[in-house]
């Protein structure tokens, strides 16, 4: 494809940057790769006639070429150690995030929010996931032992997650700011008492 009048094609020198772009992409769940791609390639996208090279982009970009992700990503967000964290929550390949804290509440109703706050922010912060199904959110506090008949009037009580619709069949859930410093505060917390 030609956009101007001297021929010269305006995806040329491209190569390479989507070529990295993909592979680093590859290293997060299938579900945000083509998200990624997308943020590192309009970034810096070179205005016309420009080669990724001559912007910035592509392979010699150096260390600052790689935005904090995962765990990194919430720990930075929660000014906390990325190796502290990951002693208590990881998230694998395939997005699922686990929570490893013996006592993440005083009641029952407070462990189901804790968790499920918890759950919010880390897929928010470390998968760019700002909604969360409420399928997840049961499953999170039921590997915590909280899950009862409650848990949607207690999520609404407290305010730290929003119910934000109903996505293919399943009511989702969105942070507030308060359920984000709650997140943050419990994350500083977690990590303290090491």
């Amino acid at each position: 494809m030609n956009d101007d009048l001297t021929g010269q094609n305006r995806f040329e020198g491209w190569q390479d940057a989507v070529a990295d772009a993909v592979a680093f992409a590859e290293l997060f769940p299938r579900e945000v790769r083509s998200g990624i791609v997308q943020a590192l390639l309009s970034s810096e996208s070179p205005g016309a006639g420009a080669s990724p090279k001559e912007s910035g982009l592509g392979a010699d970009r150096g260390p600052s070429f790689q935005e904090p992700s995962g765990i990194a990503a919430v720990a930075q967000d929660a000014s906390v150690e990325a190796t502290t964290l990951g002693r208590f929550i990881q998230v694998s390949e395939d997005g699922t995030v686990t929570i490893r804290a013996r006592r993440l509440g005083t009641s029952r109703a407070d462990t189901q929010n804790v968790c499920s706050t918890l759950l919010a922010y880390v897929r928010e912060k470390a998968l760019g996931e700002p909604e969360t199904e409420s399928a997840l959110i049961h499953t999170i506090c039921n590997e915590h032992g909280c899950l009862d008949r409650n848990l949607a009037a207690n999520l609404r009580k407290r305010g730290w997650l929003l119910e934000h619709g109903v996505k293919r069949g399943n009511k989702s859930y969105r942070l507030s700011p308060a359920g984000e410093q709650a997140a943050r505060d419990q994350i500083a917390s977690l990590c303290g008492s090491d």
